[in-house]
Order: C-alpha cells, then sequence, then structure tokens
C-alpha cells in the first residue's frame, strides 16, 4: 500500500504502518486536553486496541495460509486493518473459514481476559461491574481487563455485521454462494447489502459526528464495489485463455537502440509498451514512463538498456486469466509480455484487456 512502511514481520507476513496511523495517534493524544499522562493514557489504550486489531487479521491470514494462499502484508490504518491476500477464495467455505477466523481470535481473547478477570477476583458480570462503579472504583487491572473484554465483544460484533466486504459480509457471500453455487450472483448480492451498510454508516457517522464510521462507510462502499467489478471480470474470463485477449501486432526493441528511435516509434503509432529482446530473447520491458525518464536523463542517445525495467512479471499463452490480472497487477503499469515456447508471442495491457471485456460484452 502506498504510503505505508514496514516495522516488521509476524509469521513471515510483513506488518506496515500507513502514514496515516501514527497521525491519528497524534491527534487522539492532543485532542484529551487533560495533560501529559491523561494523553499518554490515551495513546496506550489506543495501542492496544490495535494491537488486537493486528491478532484479528493474522488470524483471517493464518488461515487463509492454510488453503495455499499467501498474504503479501498487514497493514495498519486509522480506521483499522487490512490484510491484503494474494487471492481471494472461490470456494465458498473456504472464504466462510478465513472470514471467520478473524472474529475468532477476538472470541478467545475476550474468553481469556474474561477468565483472568474472574480469576483475579474481579467482576462476573457487566452488570456487577456497573455496581462497583458506582459504589466504589474498582481495581484499576479489574477495569483494564474489562475494557479489553469489552473490546473484543464490540469488535467481534461490528466485524460480523454483513456489510461486504467486511467479515459479516464474506460470510453472507460464502453462505449465498454454496446455496446458489454462483460466486458472480452471491457477490452481487453481497455487495448491494454492503452498500445499504455503507449508507447507513456514514449517514448515521456524520449525524452523531463521527468521522471514523464515515471513513469506513466510504471504504465499504469503494471497496466492496471495487471486488464486485474483479469478481465480474473474472466471472467474464472465466472459458478465456491468455492468447484470445493478448495484442499480436506489436514491434520490439533491442537493449542498443537509442531512446530517441523509440521515442519515434511511440508519436508514429499507438503502441507505449515494448519488449525489449537480445538475439531474439526476451530480457525486459521498456515502458512509456521508462522511455520519458530514461530521455530525461540522458538524452536521445541513451540506449534502451539504461531505462528498461528488467524484472518484470510474464505469462504464456495458456495462462488462465487470473494469472493475467496478477500479471498486470504487479507490472506497475507496464505492458506484460505474453511467451508461446520462451518467445514472445503477444503483450497484454490493462487497456486491451478492457477493450476485449467491453467487446465481448457487446455482443453477449
Amino acid at each position: 500500500m502506498k504510503w505505508s512502511w514496514r516495522i516488521g514481520r509476524i509469521a513471515g507476513i510483513a506488518i506496515r504502518v500507513h502514514v496515516t496511523f501514527p497521525l491519528f495517534l497524534l491527534w487522539i493524544g492532543l485532542r484529551d486536553g487533560q495533560g501529559a499522562t491523561a494523553a499518554a493514557f490515551a495513546v496506550g489504550a489506543m495501542l492496544a486496541l490495535f494491537t488486537i486489531v493486528l491478532l484479528h487479521e493474522l488470524g483471517h491470514a493464518l488461515m487463509a495460509r492454510r488453503f495455499g494462499i499467501a498474504t503479501r502484508d498487514i497493514t495498519l490504518l486509522p480506521i483499522g486493518g487490512l490484510a491484503r491476500l494474494e487471492r481471494m477464495p472461490r470456494e465458498p467455505r473456504q472464504e466462510l473459514l478465513i472470514a471467520l477466523a478473524g472474529p475468532a481470535v477476538n472470541l478467545l481473547l475476550a474468553l481469556g481476559f474474561g477468565a483472568l478477570l474472574i480469576a483475579t477476583g474481579g467482576p462476573r458480570s457487566l452488570v456487577e461491574f456497573d455496581l462497583l462503579r458506582r459504589l466504589g472504583a474498582p481495581a484499576v487491572g479489574h477495569v483494564i481487563l474489562a475494557e479489553l473484554v469489552a473490546v473484543n465483544v464490540g469488535l467481534i460484533l461490528f466485524n460480523l455485521l454483513p456489510a461486504f466486504p467486511m467479515d459479516g459480509g464474506r460470510v453472507l457471500r460464502a453462505l449465498l454462494a454454496m446455496w446458489s453455487q454462483d460466486h458472480l450472483v452471491a457477490t452481487r448480492r453481497a455487495t448491494l447489502v454492503g452498500r445499504l451498510f455503507a449508507a447507513a454508516f456514514v449517514a448515521y457517522g456524520l449525524f452523531a459526528s463521527a468521522p471514523n464510521l464515515v471513513l469506513i462507510g466510504l471504504f465499504v462502499w469503494l471497496a466492496g464495489s471495487g471486488e464486485a467489478s474483479a469478481v465480474a471480470t473474472e466471472a467474464a474470463l472465466e472459458r478465456t485463455r491468455v492468447a484470445q485477449f493478448m495484442m499480436t501486432e506489436f514491434r520490439t526493441v533491442d537493449p542498443a537502440d537509442p531512446l530517441g528511435a523509440v521515442a519515434d516509434l511511440v508519436i508514429a503509432g499507438a503502441q507505449q509498451d515494448f519488449p525489449v529482446l537480445a538475439d531474439g530473447v526476451y530480457v525486459g520491458m521498456l515502458g512509456r514512463a521508462d522511455l520519458v525518464r530514461g530521455l530525461r536523463e540522458g538524452g536521445a542517445d541513451a540506449t534502451v538498456a539504461t531505462a528498461m525495467a528488467t524484472r518484470g512479471p510474464v505469462v504464456t499463452v495458456t495462462d488462465h486469466p487470473e494469472a493475467a490480472l496478477a500479471a498486470l497487477h504487479d507490472a506497475g503499469g507496464r505492458a506484460v509480455a505474453v511467451l508461446r515456447d520462451g518467445t514472445v508471442a503477444g503483450l497484454l495491457t490493462t487497456e486491451n484487456l478492457a477493450e476485449y471485456l467491453l467487446l465481448r460484452r457487446s455482443v453477449t
């Protein structure tokens, strides 16, 4: 995720913090207005909350790992945590278990903190705890444990709201997919329910002056819509292979070619990205951004070798579209080379894939 940095790894998964997160903590500390001690307590409480959120996301990630799905990273943001899986499971049972793994972590934490609270002579119920607060302040340790129980229970209830793509929304999609046997239909229905919740979050957040709830509502709407669009794209490409939508008319360049000559090719035609071949062997890709940067730094006489990307994703003509979509995502805006028996047989770009989908939907 952009504007984030890695702070460590847990179980082989990179943990990242978004730039807005420390700004959020700073705001939490400064808004209290009751001195340094109160500010430190408020920031500490927020860090404890986000530690629980991190454990929640690790629950998702470790369950996904059981099904062979790796997690790129977990990022902490002011609105919560975000675990980026390499792919979403298509098997409803797998999605159900992955979605429930996060709340299950919170359930275990709530039970653990609750057991510790009772074992140390603390209140055995919320009613008893409230009574202690009214009659005399309970022990500080008991207050902290009770708050930790309440936080985990609150996270369970909130995350299990059927607001796709939150945990409850993914549970809903998995159950709908089991019932309908259609992943796309299940996604569309879950997305509709998610949008209703998103609108409610925004409306209530504005009414109650709760900016975090407004941001969560916007995230639910945008992320849900984005995933629904991706699922629709995958469904449209389900029975195709890369060879059916790749560009087959393209020019290649040599590592020794001057960038000025490549610029002339860009001006003369529509091609923006050029496979780089050395003695017929694919060695890299020169994208438009690479070309502009190379011309700026080295001028027209600089060679392709000084500006091209030597490492990048490739696909083969027989690959499933899911591999093509992943490669385009990882290509950073460049085209992806399509190989047949080790030689470049075509190019794949986001634009030509979009055109293929548009034309296909027009005739179906």
